[in-house]
């Protein structure tokens, strides 16, 4: 009669602990997978969101490539982080050719 008994609780625990969504390794495995297609979401907007980063050749600054302000001079391509930096580049590069 105790073997019927124990089989009993041992089939009620197990049943128990899988309908609350256990296993055999404690898994809720709906919500990992859940939770990893998430994070692999987060990481597709984290790529699209990279910001491209650019120095000023007078001052050194770093900054946005979408805020500088973009000069072609000689074929090159700079990239300043205002008026004032782009004319001074532009000015002592004149004077360097002169020189």
């Amino acid at each position: 009669m105790m073997g019927t008994l124990g089989y009993l609780i041992f089939f009620g625990i197990v049943f128990w602990i899988m309908h609350r969504g256990g296993g055999c390794c404690g898994g809720d495995h709906g919500s990992n997978s859940t939770k990893q297609n998430n994070q692999g979401e987060e990481n597709k907007k984290s790529a699209s969101e990279i910001i491209e980063m650019v120095c000023d050749p007078v001052c050194g600054l770093h900054i946005k490539k979408s805020n500088a302000i973009p000069r072609t001079i000689k074929g090159g391509k700079y990239y300043f982080c205002s008026a004032e930096c782009a004319n001074d580049f532009i000015e002592d590069s004149a004077q360097i050719i002169i020189n």
